[in-house]
């Protein structure tokens, strides 16, 4: 069996000054990000990481890069249009940090998802993001392997399924809301506001201190669903499709 690798790190003297990371979620393409201090740049840092990375990529033969490009980055957008690039979308990233807008909320239940309830997941995935069956259920799938992420199934007082919404734990008590969503039927009734903020109780009354969620740029909705349950923006970022070869 191949050993995989998806972190690179450059040390000088005994400290971390860089780091790439790789985030394999198909089979020909991987999601792809880089940090330098900013005391280390402009040295030729950079391109030794990802040199690592492309020679693992192309071990894997992984054909494409998901780039994702903080907006305060030194790598500039032509740069990567320069890599036969695409520009796809913009996302940002949202701490909670301020006290939710008080409404009355409907009555909503939350049941830790087990193996079990993987196809529900998959099938309210689907509607809701209008994705494949398939690929959905087999990336929760592999989600359920990983010690750091759970899900919770978002259900009426009579036991209907109408939602869900997914956590990963991360390291000094930090927590990531992702993949979260309410059945087309049951929008604009408040049902998305009451699952993130029970979400929230129960994440930080088992001690997660720092709570985030991403969100698209052009989705003006989430953007004012989530800044009514007390969020924030805390960085940005673009993604940018690259040919692993032109790297």
């Amino acid at each position: 069996m191949t050993m995989e690798f998806n972190d690179f790190f450059y040390y000088m003297d005994g400290n971390l000054i860089a780091y790439l990371a790789l985030y394999t979620f198909e089979n020909d393409e991987a999601e792809m990000s880089a940090l330098v201090h900013p005391n280390y740049r402009q040295e030729g840092i950079f391109k030794k990481l990802l040199g690592e990375a492309l020679l693992e990529l192309r071990q894997r033969h992984i054909s494409q890069c998901v780039w994702v490009r903080p907006h305060r980055s030194v790598i500039t957008p032509e740069y990567l249009a320069a890599k036969n690039g695409r520009y796809t979308f913009s996302q940002v990233e949202m701490i909670a940090k301020n006290e939710p807008v008080a409404k009355e909320l409907p009555e909503l239940h939350l049941q830790q998802a087990t193996r079990q309830d993987i196809v529900t997941l998959a099938e309210i995935g689907a509607i809701c993001f209008n994705s494949s069956f398939s690929e959905t259920h087999q990336r929760f799938l592999e989600n359920m392997n990983e010690k750091n992420r759970l899900a919770w199934i978002a259900s009426l007082p009579d036991g209907k399924n109408i939602g869900k919404i997914h956590v990963r734990y991360d390291e000094d008590n930090t927590a990531y809301i992702h993949d979260l969503c309410i059945l087309p039927a049951y929008r604009g009734k408040n049902y998305a506001t009451a699952m993130i903020l029970k979400t929230m109780q129960m994440l930080r009354e088992n001690g997660q201190q720092q709570i985030f969620l991403d969100v698209e740029c052009h989705n003006e909705g989430a953007l004012r669903l989530y800044q009514q349950c007390g969020y924030v923006t805390s960085a940005g970022f673009d993604f940018w499709r690259v040919p692993t070869a032109k790297m």
